[in-house]
């Protein structure tokens, strides 16, 4: 699990990749890992999936940066239904 990756920090060593789900209150409900040489935007579908079937997730609010969402990323959520588009 541990590559070596971008790190925010521009450390050296190897890391790994971590996705948190939270609740409404802040509370952490569940988290998946990932490879530290992963894309982030290729870690979202994948671990939201997971996290919709285990806990039997309807509604999620995803809050992420632009890096994490490309426009294939939102595309592919948005057609296997794991997100709904909201606009503000």
């Amino acid at each position: 699990m541990r590559r070596k990756g971008v790190s925010k920090e521009h450390r050296a060593d190897p890391i790994i990749q971590m996705g948190l789900f939270m609740d409404t209150m802040g509370i952490p409900i569940g988290y998946g890992l990932f490879p530290g040489n992963t894309n982030d935007c290729e870690t979202l579908i994948p671990i939201l999936a997971k996290m919709k079937r285990d806990y039997g997730i309807g509604r999620s609010i995803v809050v992420a940066d632009k890096g994490m969402i490309p426009i294939q990323t939102l595309t592919a959520s948005i057609r296997r239904r794991l997100i709904l588009p909201r606009v503000a």
